[in-house]
């Protein structure tokens, strides 16, 4: 088999991408978020169901992570594994976006930008939410994109089915769908058909997820009041799409689950400019307007929230990295010099800037890989398969295979109580921790500065119990934050 030489430029993209991940796996430092998502992934592999049996969030991430867990062993390595390859799919779409769009080499230099731009890098090599996100929306807009082409109804289908994952994944992965709808509104040549296919693969994905938390919600009697509304309504109003209201289920979950749907409407005014822009311009130029629509997605979906982090910034990498690939294959196709040493200049403040960002690492739960690595160690050392261990820092014992003291996998919603959904589970009280710590007898308490945050300093009792009934065996050092005390009942 013979590859042409863009083939072969792929291939070590795809390789370099992943050897320059799998060299910062072992130097980025684990933060209190991947400590979450690898406790959530280690109970629903004991037998426990989220939402149910624990409070915990992005089922589409943690179902997948107790896969890779699985197979692959309690590693270090093996959740960021799952954000590689979710970023390495990532970029192998955007390349196939670009050659569909645009040409070969414009998805060669998108693919190449996300592949091995510093931000990129480092945002897609954590055990995060946005990389396997960010990698079923790309492969979602692909497939969408192909439906415009080829208006096939499976394409859209297929379409609709990613966005689902991405949603279960993201929620603010939702923000695509108006997009979505706009586009066949616009360009698709059998809009009935692309608009319900896309519709109901979304119901295909959502639809059995989306039923199990509203049943746990003690929402599922509105849940099939207005899923039956719907159904009729379709039914009767449109006979002519034989699709038995799987779609008026689908709206029914939004109504009940989303809770955003006040910024449908800005992302509806943000779209009516780009349907200005495409009745004011020829057909050819649509392809632009398409990724100005993809980077309004997540600006409008970011503007339903009062605070921002960097990582947030990933879910706008894609859409910018494509965008990168038009201007610089433009630029480069004319010989224009100058801009060309301008954008030389730009990327070399872009890395200097992303180098800051990657040097200014938060304080509170965050361990240096060397950190963990001891604090494993000395617990399997210590620990006998009955002890438990209380701590917010859950990585530790998940990687050690220590049971952990009451589950709770999330501890900073007790900063954060309009994060929880009414009847679903819920951290307990202070008072029940101490009552806990007392009962059982916990062995073991790893208090590092995450944990202090989120029990300790809110509870002077629970600190005062750890000073009177604990002693400290074992001080682990964290280059990164505060050292890690391992404290054992005296």
């Amino acid at each position: 088999m013979t590859f042409s030489k863009e083939k072969k430029i792929l291939i070590f993209l795809i390789l370099s991408g992943f050897i320059l991940r799998w060299i910062l796996i072992w130097s980025l430092p684990i933060i209190n978020d991947e400590s979450m998502y690898f406790q959530d992934a280690s109970q629903i592999l004991q037998g426990l169901m989220p939402f149910r049996d624990y409070l915990s969030r992005a089922p589409g991430l943690i179902y997948l992570l107790a896969l890779f867990l699985k197979i692959f062993g309690f590693h270090l390595w093996t959740g960021r594994l799952l954000s590689i390859f979710s970023a390495l799919l990532t970029a192998f779409f955007l390349y196939l976006i670009g050659r569909k769009l645009f040409s070969e080499k414009t998805g060669l230099i998108a693919a190449g930008f996300y592949l091995l731009f510093p931000i990129c890098l480092v945002n897609t090599t954590y055990l995060l939410t946005e990389p396997l996100q960010q990698a079923f929306l790309v492969i979602s807009i692909y497939l969408f994109v192909l439906g415009l082409k080829n208006s096939k109804w499976f394409t859209y289908l297929f379409s609709g089915a990613f966005l689902g994952f991405a949603f279960l994944v993201r929620p603010s992965a939702i923000f695509y769908l108006p997009f979505f709808i706009f586009l066949i509104i616009w360009l698709s040549p059998s809009k009935r058909t692309a608009f319900w296919s896309l519709l109901d693969g979304l119901f295909l994905t959502l639809g059995p997820i989306l039923f199990y938390l509203s049943w746990q919600a003690d929402w599922w009697p509105i849940f099939m009041h207005i899923c039956l509304g719907l159904a009729l309504f379709k039914r009767f109003i449109l006979p002519k799409e034989i699709l038995l209201g799987t779609t008026g289920v689908y709206w029914s979950e939004i109504l009940t689950v989303f809770r955003h749907s006040l910024f449908f409407g800005l992302i509806l005014i943000l779209f009516s400019k780009l349907l200005f822009f495409k009745k004011h311009t020829e057909n050819q130029f649509w392809p632009i307007g398409f990724i100005g629509g993809w980077f309004l997605v997540p600006l409008a979906s970011y503007l339903a929230f009062s605070h921002w982090e960097f990582v947030y910034f990933t879910e706008f990498l894609p859409v910018l990295c494509l965008f990168s690939g038009v201007v610089l294959n433009d630029i480069i196709e004319k010989r224009n010099w100058i801009l060309i040493t301008l954008i030389i200049l730009a990327l070399f403040l872009s890395i200097g800037f992303s180098g800051y960002l990657f040097i200014k690492k938060p304080v509170s739960g965050t361990w240096s890989v060397e950190t963990v690595l001891a604090g494993v160690d000395y617990l399997q050392e210590i620990t006998q398969p009955n002890d438990e261990i209380f701590t917010a820092a859950g990585i530790f014992p998940v990687l050690a295979k220590c049971k952990i003291a009451l589950n709770i996998s999330h501890p900073t919603v007790y900063k954060r109580p309009n994060y929880l959904v009414y009847h679903w589970p819920t951290p307990p009280p202070f008072y029940e921790i101490l009552n806990y710590l007392k009962k059982n007898q916990v062995k073991y308490i790893l208090n590092d500065l995450f944990t202090y945050r989120c029990y300790f300093r809110q509870s002077p009792q629970l600190e005062k119990y750890l000073e009177e009934n604990y002693h400290l065996i074992k001080i682990i050092p964290n280059k990164i934050s505060q050292p890690v005390e391992i404290y054992e009942r005296k």
